[in-house]
């Protein structure tokens, strides 16, 4: 079947037709294979399943949300997960969810957001909030994310685009295990909007290489974005090959744009915006970034769809009506800066006042 359909109005028993639809998404990826649309209407979902129907690179799975955000999965009475959509399926696209973790009931709660592990799997046009907002969600050293691609289990080549990420983590505090986009292999970080996550907004870490990070908008977070190799687990790489290109990363309390642990000599940083931050720099000896935008007032954006939000915060600042880093939404945790030191070590972790550990999924 090339299409299945699923409603809160629908029945696990039924065959999954548009006119007999399923209950759960999770049903319906047991009956997907090669080729599947799974058309998920709008209304709200019990999260913490996981799905392992796979697809292949000429005929994906495809679990889509039918209006973009109307699909909304939530925290189930009695979470047993600390994920709310695990995806172990290969050539899988999760396609225009909203994920919103606030309404906690009891249980195990959720550290990851969307987690997909499959290879050449893409997470797109989705929202992910209110995740990990309390600090008992950090229930050992391995941290989470809003969106992970995670390269674990084997998979790469990961998609993670036109996603808005925001409140993922403990508010008011930095801290070095959660993180708007983490990935841990090779793929593609791109258009997205990443904010108030006490961490990184994205994250490079383990075995990742070959990552185009690009459009993407990364402000108010511990730290903007970190390009990095260590605490290896299917190889022992550096992070090389990494594009870094085109992004805004502003107003973020620790670095803006960082290189931590393992890099490689490709690594490219061109033509970004990078403002405000508590250290806009910090690059491993002998790199070097080039075309960098370095205020708000001297560039038009560079292709980044930036928040409306923040977009009126950009009028005010032309119109000279606030000071040009004054902004009263940025993070509550103190800006430390941290001074770019040539002679670095390099394995060293500064992005944050503390280590950044790993946000390996169990």
């Amino acid at each position: 079947m090339a299409d299945l359909y699923v409603s809160t109005n629908g029945s696990d028993s039924n065959n999954g037709s548009k006119g007999s639809p399923f209950k759960s998404i999770v049903k319906a990826s047991e009956a997907a294979e090669a080729g599947t649309t799974v058309h998920v209407a709008p209304g709200t979902y019990e999260g913490g399943f996981q799905t392992t129907a796979s697809g292949t690179a000429s005929a994906p799975i495809t679990y889509v949300s039918d209006v973009k955000w109307g699909a909304k999965i939530v925290p189930p009475a009695d979470s047993s997960s600390n994920t709310a959509w695990d995806n172990r399926g290969d050539h899988v696209k999760i396609d225009g969810f909203e994920v919103d973790g606030s309404a906690t009931h009891g249980g195990t709660p959720w550290r990851w957001g969307l987690f997909t592990s499959g290879d050449g799997s893409a997470i797109v046009n989705s929202k992910v909030h209110d995740i990990a907002r309390n600090a008992d969600a950090l229930g050992d050293s391995n941290g989470g994310a809003g969106i992970q691609g995670d390269g674990y289990y084997g998979g790469g080549d990961f998609t993670l685009s036109n996603n808005v990420i925001y409140n993922v983590g403990p508010a008011g505090t930095t801290n070095g295990l959660i993180h708007g986009i983490y990935i841990s292999s090779s793929g593609t970080v791109e258009h997205n909007d990443v904010s108030n996550v006490p961490g990184v907004g994205i994250h490079l870490w383990h075995d990742a290489h070959d990552v185009k990070i690009a459009d993407n908008t990364v402000y108010k977070n511990g730290a903007g974005i970190l390009v990095g190799a260590g605490d290896f687990v299917n190889e022992t790489a550096p992070a090389d090959h990494v594009e870094v290109t085109n992004n805004s990363v502003h107003d973020n309390a620790y670095n803006g744009i960082t290189e931590q642990g393992l890099t490689g000599p490709n690594n490219t940083y061109v033509n970004n915006k990078v403002w405000g931050n508590g250290n806009n720099w910090d690059l491993d000896p002998g790199k070097t970034h080039t075309e960098t935008v370095a205020t708000p007032q001297s560039a038009a954006p560079l292709g980044v769809d930036l928040s409306p939000e923040y977009l009126a915060f950009v009028q005010q600042q032309v119109a000279g009506t606030v000071p040009a880093i004054s902004d009263p939404a940025a993070p509550t945790v103190a800006v430390v800066p941290v001074v770019d030191d040539a002679a670095h070590a390099v394995d060293h972790v500064d992005a944050l006042p503390h280590d950044l550990t790993s946000a390996s999924h169990g």
